[in-house]
């Protein structure tokens, strides 16, 4: 039986690719955010370590359904870090009041345009 059930999990990643590829991507983005967001607290308070940890290890049994999607490896990286460096950097400079510099801010348009180029 539950060789059944994942193989009909298998066959719905590939029949429906688009949508649950651009879905898989945005789950991944938020769990990436709130990985590192939790790490960077745990600096400060040891018992955010643990929901850094399960983010990241959730993030990388995502990352391997969407790559059984059929998505692209390089358009799936590109837009998903790509995603995270920008959603790290608002939450770093509101949440953490981190100061940003002029030419980390051209970096990150540099990051913009590069995954908008490979996409």
């Amino acid at each position: 039986m539950q060789l059944k059930y994942s193989q009909s999990f298998s066959n719905f990643l590939k029949t429906n690719n688009l949508s649950v590829g651009i879905f898989l991507v945005i789950i991944l983005i938020i769990l990436e955010t709130f990985a590192q967001t939790f790490l960077q607290k745990s600096t400060d308070n040891l018992i955010f370590m643990l929901p850094g940890t399960l983010c990241y290890g959730a993030s990388a049994i995502l990352y391997g359904f969407l790559l059984k999607t059929g998505m692209p490896l390089a358009i799936a990286n590109s837009v998903w870090q790509a995603a995270v460096i920008i959603a790290v950097t608002i939450i770093s400079i509101f949440y953490f009041k981190e100061k940003i510099t002029k030419l980390q801010i051209v970096g990150i348009l540099f990051i913009m345009v590069g995954s908008t180029i490979l996409a």
